[in-house]
């Protein structure tokens, strides 16, 4: 049965020591979504959202409250985080262990369990913490009292143990209390402070899903589902062979329900040695945590983003043969797809990624739509012939740019739509070992060796002193860079300088230009050699826009600007009358009412969020901040959760990323005006196979 669509279940794993993705209490099923906690009354199947903030995740729930740590940032990157409880029927919250410090804070990835009386939580080994401070610990569930440290760790922070019948139960590798020092096995200690621990059985595997039934402890292990008594008094019984995968196991009546490879099965305790069950196919589980409240299984489709309940049926899936081989039409290929592996690049008004067919990568591109029909045309892609699968090329706003050795080949996008075209703007390295190789608005530049030297070779488009006054020695080492369509910076990684060279006549340069340039008539300041800005900034990777240069900042992550923004999303000064009445795009000029101007870097995003992958363009930035992608400027944030984005580098406002195993844009020419946040996939053509 469907409970429900849409579910936008979060990307935290069930073991990766973050939070559960799903559980099950007082008639209410509890999963993590996009947005946050998430509820779900299962007698109504309305759904609610906790109010916990979307960096809390579930960690444990009973009839009454459901538990969650609640992260917290401080500037100087620590974290210390409260214990809060959620009242199941009223949603009212509360604190019952209050971050103040190293005494009393949890950690974001500690583990939490319960009793009838008390709340039982692990604080990991960190450095400079002392031992007093570490280990497990407990605290009663109506928050009175201290929180009472019962022993030494049990095991690292992130994993999964067990409180039950007065006990703690753990996996882990190595010695324990008593000085053994052997290989994975399962421990015990008993909750009173100052016990020792007790070894319970070896065995092969580590951090393995556990729970307690009618007086037994099971647990997962090669080659399959093996219980002990719990006091560990007689060896382990073998109750069936089966694939369990890690993401759960649960005990209900005479039955356990494990995962695996196959999907759900089912495995009945009274039959010694029995053939695990089949009862959910990979058509309706994908992986993740299953729950049940006694009378119903429950799991999230991740697939196809829902929630999917079942019944207690006696009966169970047939068995089916394994598929060898089948015949496919060579009309009917399956289209090339994205993988973890995939990239995409975007230039003004077209893309390209690199998509799989086959297992095997291939580079396709496309056109964006025409600007009379946004949003109702999925644009189409072809191959891109004569670009090798291994190659990384790089995106100008009118052109895609490619190693060929130690050479920096481009070739125009009005050529390249209609087959290989003739190659142009070549920059080749003086005689010297390659290092990187940066595009632009019509120049290219390559950072390389001659001997011990470092230098800078550019080539092509130079109105602005682009080309850095052609060969220059460079003082850097493990060097980053960027070129925007009329300047660059470079900068070295282990050091505070960045140096800018060409147009400046915005504050890009991060200082003022030395010089001017004459373009159409026009005096516009610039620099023709490399220069200091006049801040200091340990810079990890830069942007270079159309007016702007941007520079990610170390832990915790910090995107910080300096120039002009045509569309404001960075500065607080109006540029000045001249750019916003007439902003400079590509060879024409239009209207900026919204521009402002920044002399020194402003910050971008306030210091506390958790960012991940950036994305900077002439029409702004898209960054993914406490997991979830976020745009600036004329970029819309996307309507689903696209990773991988690569924003235009020319004028259009427009961005693509990887949604799953789609390619998908937003935005100018791509969605429809009134949503200019609603994807649009592109379709790829399909491989054929390299053999029958």
């Amino acid at each position: 049965e469907v409970l429900t669509s849409d579910v936008g279940a979060g990307s935290a794993d069930f073991d990766s020591g973050t939070g559960t993705t799903l559980m099950v209490a007082n008639g209410k099923l509890l999963w993590q979504a996009w947005e946050g906690p998430a509820l779900m009354d299962l007698a109504t199947h309305k759904r609610s959202q906790a109010g916990l903030g979307f960096r809390a995740f579930f960690k444990t729930a009973d009839d009454r409250e459901a538990y969650s740590i609640s992260a917290k940032m401080y500037d100087e990157g620590e974290t210390n985080s409260d214990l809060v409880a959620v009242d199941l029927k009223t949603g009212a919250k509360r604190t019952v262990v209050l971050a103040k410090g190293d005494e009393a804070g949890l950690s974001p990835v500690s583990n939490v369990a319960l009793d009838g009386e008390s709340i039982y939580f692990i604080r990991p080994r960190e450095h400079g913490r002392s031992a007093e401070h570490n280990g497990l610990f407990r605290v009663r569930r109506d928050g009175q009292g201290a929180v009472e440290r019962i022993g030494a760790e049990p095991q690292e922070g992130r994993l999964p143990f067990l409180i039950e019948d007065g006990h703690a139960y753990w996996s882990r590798s190595g010695g324990g209390g008593d000085g053994d020092g052997g290989g994975p096995a399962l421990w015990r200690r008993a909750l009173a402070p100052g016990l020792t621990d007790q070894r319970l059985v070896s065995t092969k595997e580590h951090h393995l899903p556990l729970f307690v039934h009618h007086g037994r402890l099971f647990y997962v292990d090669s080659p399959g589902l093996f219980s002990i008594p719990v006091d560990g008094s007689t060896p382990p019984t073998l109750h069936a062979v089966s694939q369990v995968g890690q993401s759960s196991v649960v005990a209900d009546r005479a039955c356990v329900y494990v995962t695996s490879e196959r999907g759900i099965e089912r495995i009945r305790l009274g039959q010694a040695g029995a053939t695990p069950e089949l009862i959910v196919d990979e058509n309706s589980y994908h992986g993740g945590p299953i729950v049940t409240d006694g009378q119903r299984l429950y799991w999230i489709d991740r697939r196809h983003d829902r929630i999917l309940g079942m019944g207690r049926s006696p009966a169970a899936l047939a068995e089916r043969p394994a598929l060898v081989a089948k015949t496919i039409d060579a009309k009917d290929l399956p289209a090339d797809i994205a993988s973890t592996d995939s990239k995409v690049l975007v230039g003004d008004g077209w893309g390209c990624a690199k998509v799989f067919g086959w297992s095997q990568p291939h580079w396709q591109c496309w056109t964006a739509p025409a600007e009379a029909n946004p949003g109702s045309i999925h644009p189409k892609a072809k191959f891109v012939p004569g670009l090798s699968p291994s190659a990384e090329p790089a995106m100008g706003a009118d052109r895609l740019c490619f190693l060929d050795g130690e050479k920096g080949k481009c070739w125009r996008w009005t050529d390249l739509v209609h087959g290989k075209p003739t190659d142009f703007l070549e920059v080749q390295a003086r005689q010297g070992r390659f290092g990187q190789w940066l595009v632009g608005g019509g120049f290219s530049c390559l950072l390389h060796y001659v001997g011990a030297e470092r230098m800078l070779v550019c080539s092509g488009d130079n109105r602005y002193g682009q080309l850095a006054g052609k060969d220059q020695p460079i003082a850097l080492e493990r060097w980053i860079g960027a070129l925007g369509t009329w300047h660059g910076c470079v900068s070295n990684t282990q050091g505070q300088d960045i140096e800018c060279w060409g147009r400046g006549d915005a504050g890009q340069l991060g200082r003022v230009p030395g010089g001017t340039c004459t373009v159409d008539g026009k005096q516009i300041p610039c620099d023709e050699n490399l220069r200091k800005t006049d801040f200091i900034l340990r810079a990890q990777a830069l942007f270079a826009g159309d007016l702007f240069t941007c520079a990610v900042l170390g832990y915790p992550n910090e995107l910080r600007c300096w120039g002009g923004s045509r569309d404001g999303w960075f500065g607080d000064e109006p540029c000045s009358p001249e750019l916003r009445q007439a902003w400079p795009v590509g060879d024409r000029f239009v209207a900026a009412p919204k521009a402002t101007c920044s002399t020194l870097p402003a910050r971008v995003v306030e210091p506390g969020s958790t960012l991940g992958a950036i994305s900077v363009g002439p029409r702004g930035a898209c960054l993914v901040e406490d997991d979830r992608p976020h745009c600036l400027g004329a970029i819309a944030t996307p309507s689903v959760p696209v990773d991988r984005i690569a924003i235009s580098n020319g004028a259009q406002a427009n961005a693509c990323g990887i949604d799953g195993e789609r390619v998908v844009c937003w935005g100018e020419r791509y969605s429809p005006p009134d949503q200019p946040g609603r994807v649009v996939p592109i379709t790829f053509e399909a491989t054929t196979p390299a053999s029958a």
